[in-house]
């Protein structure tokens, strides 16, 4: 009867779904098996780690790309998938996402607990990080915890790169490259000395003889500057103050600036494809790209640039990291209309200063108090990178950051100060500093001549 043939026909039906669905499998299987390398992310990988424990995979190598940006349960996951893991990255760039949020976090506990030390750590995670083997005398469990989370960076701390020149038949745990490609060498210098010291980074980058279209013309003369900051601190209209934008911050005057030399720049090359191939336009917070953008948008008719050119060049310090440009222009943004103080009383106890300081730094300095972020909008450049921002504020940032350094026993100067001191005013250039970082103050700057 009817019933009978569409109970047939729909048992028929379920047969050949389950037989193209195992068939599917089978010939997925076959295929990752007989696949020499195999491209995932580290929780896709897992997919492959499940026919493993069946015998049916298994790999020479796991490289692990971006490792530093990674949380360590996304680091140990595919270490299974092979005998050798490979894991590549930058642990002074970007940490993993979320990082900030979760460190102050574990902070405001380690805060609210009254014996730091006795912060429990779970015996699997106690295990691993066991002081014996790690490193971890002396630290506290949030500090052993954060440790763990951060594992590529802990992975450097307790096994340092050994000097470039050892002579040793072992191969090390941990290797620091020390040649750079992507930058001019007035450029890479800059990056090295404030974000990499005693590395000794080598330059192997491209020839400075560029083709000077590419470079912003920022002072009188032929040549202009690999690396120059337009210095607002001479600037007091309200506008060249940060101010808040929800969670963000914006800088109208800032923003104006960038939209000068952009439409200076636009002149200079051959259209859209031109400049979006060779500039990058930076930003450490949301609020300012998106203020810039705009400007920019309203400007169309001046720079002929288009909608998508725009979007392109305009971008968050997160999104421009693995990117890069022949010219870079940073807008830092943050400048309060209070200046920084330095000072400190000496007579309170080091830790009533030590906590004293690290609220002030929060407060005035927020996340541009870390070097990885500034680190990556630093080195996107390969011939020019113009920062924007009130020199003074950052220098005192640097002298915040060097005092916290001091209080909590630290060796080295801040990157803040390891950077800015290398900047000459521009009136104190000569032939023999052209590729010297300058100086240039707002007020001064020649766009448009």
């Amino acid at each position: 009867g009817q019933d009978t043939d569409d109970t047939a026909l729909a048992a028929a039906r379920r047969h050949l779904r389950q037989a193209a669905k195992f068939g599917y499998l089978e010939v997925r299987a076959k295929i990752e098996r007989s696949t020499p390398v195999l491209f995932a992310t580290t929780s896709a990988a897992m997919t492959a780690e499940k026919h493993l424990r069946r015998g049916m995979i298994s790999y020479d190598h796991v490289l692990i790309d971006e490792a530093a940006r990674a949380f360590s349960v996304d680091l140990v996951q595919p270490i299974s998938l092979a005998d050798k893991v490979i894991w590549v990255g930058d642990q002074d760039q970007l940490p993993p996402f979320g990082d900030v949020d979760l460190t102050a976090v574990l902070h405001r506990i380690e805060r609210r607990h009254r014996e730091p030390q006795q912060i429990p750590v779970p015996p699997d995670v106690s295990f691993l990080l066991d002081t014996a083997r790690l490193g971890g005398k002396g630290k506290t469990g949030l500090e052993r915890l954060v440790g763990w989370l951060k594992l590529f960076h802990r992975l450097f701390e307790i096994c340092p790169p050994p000097p470039l020149l050892a002579n040793s038949p072992e191969v090390p745990v941990t290797q620091s490259l020390n040649r750079q490609f992507r930058s001019v060498e007035a450029v890479g210098a800059l990056v090295a000395d404030t974000f990499y010291p005693g590395i000794g980074i080598r330059h192997a980058g491209p020839s400075p003889d560029y083709d000077k279209r590419l470079i912003l013309r920022l002072n009188s003369g032929d040549t202009a500057p690999p690396v120059a900051w337009i210095d607002t601190a001479g600037l007091t209209k309200a506008g060249y103050f940060s101010k808040s934008e929800g969670t963000s911050t914006v800088n109208e005057g800032e923003a104006q600036i960038v939209a000068a030399l952009l439409k200076d720049f636009a002149l200079q090359l051959d259209g859209d494809a031109d400049i979006r191939e060779r500039l990058r336009i930076l930003s450490p917070y949301k609020a300012q790209v998106g203020r810039i953008h705009r400007l920019l948008v309203n400007a169309q008719s001046s720079t002929g640039l288009g909608r998508d050119t725009l979007d392109r060049i305009c971008q968050t310090v997160d999104s421009a990291q693995g990117s890069e440009a022949d010219i870079i222009i940073l807008s830092f943004a943050r400048r309060l209309s209070q200046q920084l103080e330095s000072s400190l009383d000496a007579g309170r106890p080091k830790a009533e200063q030590l906590e004293f300081l690290n609220r002030r730094i929060r407060s005035q300095l927020g996340f541009l108090a870390r070097s990885e972020r500034i680190n990556v909008m630093m080195s996107r450049a390969r011939q020019q990178i113009v920062l924007i921002g009130d020199f003074d504020f950052f220098r005192t940032a640097g002298q915040l950051l060097d005092q916290k350094a001091v209080l909590a026993e630290e060796t080295g100067k801040s990157f803040w100060t390891r950077m800015l001191s290398r900047f000459l005013p521009v009136a104190q250039v000569t032939s023999e500093t052209a590729e010297s970082p300058v100086i240039i103050p707002a007020e001064l700057l020649r766009v448009g001549g």
